[in-house]
């Protein structure tokens, strides 16, 4: 759950109060903050929740006791603006609607966001894997026709790989793609800008093997570990392996600890049990996980930890790291090809 937009209500105590009986009522119901977007938030007559799951809602009124208006999102004040695409090469995702926010992620090039509120030029937004953040007025635009009246923008492209002549169009980007000519490919940008490149790729995700996987984790070596990042400037580790899964057609959840209740979980055991492909969880406390990792072959893995780099698993191996070997807790497998 992202920062309320904190308003000068009568009643800060109330407001307090009643985080704490939302934390335990998530708690409770076994929900995911980061999932649900449950704001106790000062109004002009008091205190209310906002939201985009109105009965979720009314059921965290009826375990608190309490009786508040529930504002339901997406804010009737938008209108028709309750779909905008990311125009820019990515589009940080923040906890409150300021550039001094702390970064929680990033969204891509053509991905489709619900809008559900604005502050200022702020607006609230809901990516596709699920996360909230504000993202800046300047980073989006709404749903619009494209190339003719009838049209709306179709992210209907992923870019796999580089495109001749556009480095700024990254890995992971959705265009729509207007018109192929034997390889002449003309493309549309979220903006409605189009331009046209000679390029084999087929718009298609890559096919997930385990060796696309590893091939597509050394794409990004050496790339440097930042907070929130999911794109291939900049990574931190579950931002890598939502990336690397992502261009593969399997679209995970953005944090490790998220990560790791997706897939066929497997206890810790002996690396030859490990598949390639396999996403290894680490945590400093049993069940809580801050970090993750994607298995390669003899003991190697990839994973952002101040860069993109490979460690391996192994005592005898030079790129042993006996942090990681000491927290490593369990496995994901997810079915691969």
């Amino acid at each position: 759950m992202v920062a309320n937009m904190e308003g000068q209500g009568s009643a800060p105590s109330m407001q307090a109060e009643l985080q704490l009986q939302l934390k335990a009522f998530l708690a409770a119901e076994g929900l995911d903050s980061r999932d649900n977007f449950l704001a106790i938030e000062a109004s002009p007559t008091g205190v209310q929740i906002a939201t985009d799951a109105p009965s979720l809602a009314k059921k965290f009124l009826s375990f608190s006791g309490s009786k508040l208006e529930v504002l339901t999102l997406p804010h009737v004040a938008l209108g028709a603006k309750t779909t905008a695409f990311c125009h820019t090469a990515f589009a940080p995702l923040r906890a409150a609607p300021s550039h001094a926010a702390e970064m929680l992620s990033a969204t891509w090039l053509g991905a489709r966001l619900l809008v559900l509120r604005q502050e200022g030029k702020w607006w609230l937004v809901k990516a596709p894997e699920g996360y909230y953040g504000w993202v800046h007025t300047e980073q989006i635009v709404f749903s619009q026709p494209c190339w003719n009246p009838t049209t709306s923008f179709n992210p209907n492209f992923l870019v796999t790989d580089a495109i001749p002549g556009f480095p700024n169009i990254p890995l992971g980007a959705q265009l729509q793609l207007l018109k192929d000519d034997d390889g002449l490919k003309t493309f549309a940008l979220p903006s409605l800008a189009h331009f046209t490149a000679l390029t084999s790729q087929t718009g298609l995700h890559l096919t997930p093997t385990p060796a696309s996987i590893i091939a597509t984790c050394k794409l990004f070596e050496q790339v440097p570990y930042i907070w929130g990042g999911n794109f291939p400037g900049a990574l931190d580790c579950s931002g890598l392996v939502q990336l690397v899964f992502r261009l593969h057609g399997l679209l995970l959840k953005r944090d490790a600890s998220q990560q790791a209740t997706l897939g066929q979980r497997i206890p810790r055991g002996p690396v030859e049990n490990l598949q390639m492909g396999d996403l290894l969880f680490f945590g400093d406390q049993e069940g809580k996980i801050g970090h993750v990792a994607i298995y390669d072959s003899n003991g190697l893995y990839w994973h952002a930890s101040g860069l993109v780099q490979q460690n391996s698993l192994l005592p005898a191996h030079p790129l042993f790291q006996p942090y990681r070997f000491q927290t490593w807790q369990w496995v994901c497998r997810h079915p691969l090809a």
